[in-house]
């Protein structure tokens, strides 16, 4: 780490690094960034072909001039025990990322910083949902030489105030590989293809009225053409249209997961979780086993077909609901791997837990969650909807029954997934509607715990236990008041008599 305690600049290649979230800010905050310049293309004079020229032209010299200011006006140094970063054109801004706090070291790199050896460095930290800092462009060797002193930074502070024994595996232990069958696997699970409808959709609309007519007399003219089959052979060449369109959207779907996971390898490095995959952008992805707050496991119904579930390790988090982007994630697993993936990382605590849905030890709740929760969907929909349908469609209007119908099934369904078991160092809750999720935590690792009783609750002698981590929060309802005392009582001694961090 050569000159640490002076100002440095990364490499005029991070003009890309400002480029690319210029661009993503861009798309964020659209309507406002380009209304300016819509309002001036509105008043130039010309033709639309001109108008769009001086527009792409503008947005470009935009977009580089600010891109280039912002590579101008970065600086970072490295001091003893932190990452200081100044950057910012107009507003000035400058970060002090202690060693301590960063919980990851995570890079990318692409295509163009592949060909001259640099990656851009991102810091989670603690208490954060979103990553705090970046150093854009920087040489792999410095990457690698800044984890490994924040590395030694945490090592030191852990030798002087207590030994820490959790996740004590061989170093560089491979866990885990994913081919070309699992990015198959993960395309067809991905639900986000859905969102080239919500792209196209405002593109569609701004085409004019000439667009329209010519898409409308296309229309007419395929109808006519179908329409000459007959009905069933129109119908089979409606469908195959359908089956073409959700095949395109199924393969745009895979190709965006083999840019994402390509060679994924998931390895175990000492006590450190390490990701990488991409095809054109690397993204290498790192966490302290000791940072793990919680471990989950979740499928969809593609996923329950294939028998694979996605897991991540949830971290430290400043809001309640946890952050994907704060979180360890692999996109395929087993359930055995889960449960090896839990115990190596939990080790030597929870050795014995198990992540089967099917694990006979889980306990249901109350069936009187089932009532509850049917009235409390139920009863504001029907009042919501009931009244005006009564009028307007008179006796048709009996068709609202069907709706605590389905909500009951739901629930129930709900409720027969629902469960959780513990032993003496963890606890795992199940839930699930369509398939299954799981989580699994250590009761060391708890911060609160509530017991709470509404007064229906409270003369059935039931409760719900909400149980607060630095990930979030886990909540078990209609639990026997007994039970949830009793769990309370426990989880909160073992907190007190443990004498090893919870982060």
């Amino acid at each position: 780490m050569k000159k640490a305690d002076e100002w440095r600049r990364t490499s005029p290649l991070a003009v890309l690094f400002f480029l690319g979230r210029f661009l993503k800010g861009l798309t964020k905050n659209a309507f406002q960034t380009l209304a300016p310049l819509a309002a001036l293309l509105v008043t130039f004079q010309g033709s639309i072909l001109d108008k769009l020229l001086v527009g792409v032209a503008a947005a470009a010299v935009l977009s580089i001039t600010i891109s280039v200011l912002g590579y101008l006006f970065f600086r970072f140094k490295i001091g003893e025990d932190s990452v200081l970063i100044r950057e910012g054109i107009f507003t000035k801004k400058q970060l002090d990322i202690k060693f301590d706090r960063i919980q990851g070291v995570d890079t990318e790199q692409n295509v163009v910083y592949r060909w001259f050896n640099l990656v851009n460095i991102r810091f989670d930290t603690a208490g954060s949902s979103e990553s705090e800092g970046y150093l854009p462009a920087v040489t792999s060797e410095f990457a690698e030489d800044l984890q490994d002193r924040i590395d030694g930074r945490r090592q030191s502070i852990s030798a002087d105030s207590e030994p820490e024994t959790e996740g004590s595996v061989p170093e560089a232990s491979p866990m885990l590989t994913l081919g070309w069958r699992d990015m198959v696997k993960i395309g067809l699970a991905d639900r986000r293809a859905l969102i080239i409808f919500a792209v196209i959709g405002p593109f569609l609309e701004q085409l004019g009225d000439g667009a329209d007519r010519i898409i409308t007399a296309y229309a007419e003219s395929a109808f006519d053409r179908v329409s000459e089959f007959g009905f069933a052979g129109g119908s089979l060449i409606v469908l195959a249209v359908i089956l073409s369109i959700a095949l395109l959207l199924a393969l745009g779907s895979i190709g965006a997961a083999v840019l994402r996971y390509h060679n994924f390898v998931l390895t175990l490095d000492g006590t450190k979780l390490r990701s990488a995959g991409g095809l054109l952008t690397r993204h290498q992805v790192s966490m302290n086993v000791g940072k793990v707050q919680r471990i989950k496991m979740s499928q969809g119904i593609v996923l329950r077909w294939f028998g694979r579930f996605r897991l991540s390790a949830q971290q430290a988090s400043s809001s309640d609901n946890q952050k994907e982007s704060n979180s360890f994630k692999v996109p395929l697993v087993t359930q055995e791997f889960g449960e090896a993936f839990s115990r190596e990382v939990f080790a030597p605590e929870a050795l014995n837990v198990s992540l089967n849905p099917e694990f006979e030890s889980f306990t249901h709740i109350s069936r009187r969650y089932i009532v509850s929760r049917t009235l409390m969907i139920s009863l504001p929909i029907l009042a919501i909807l009931g009244t005006p349908a009564t009028f307007a469609a008179g006796p048709f209007a009996a068709v609202l029954l069907v709706i605590p119908v389905l909500v009951f099934l739901a629930t129930r369904r709900y409720w027969r997934r629902f469960g959780y078991y513990h032993d003496n160092d963890a606890l795992v809750r199940r839930t699930g509607l369509i398939g299954y999720s799981l989580q699994v935590f250590l009761f060391r690792k708890v911060q609160r715990v509530t017991v709470t009783q509404s007064w229906l609750q409270e003369r059935k002698e039931l409760a719900g236990l909400k149980i607060f981590l630095a990930s979030g929060s886990v909540r078990i309802p209609f639990m026997p008041i007994e039970d949830a005392n009793r769990l309370r009582d426990y989880i909160l001694y073992k907190v007190e008599s443990s004498r090893k961090a919870w982060h």
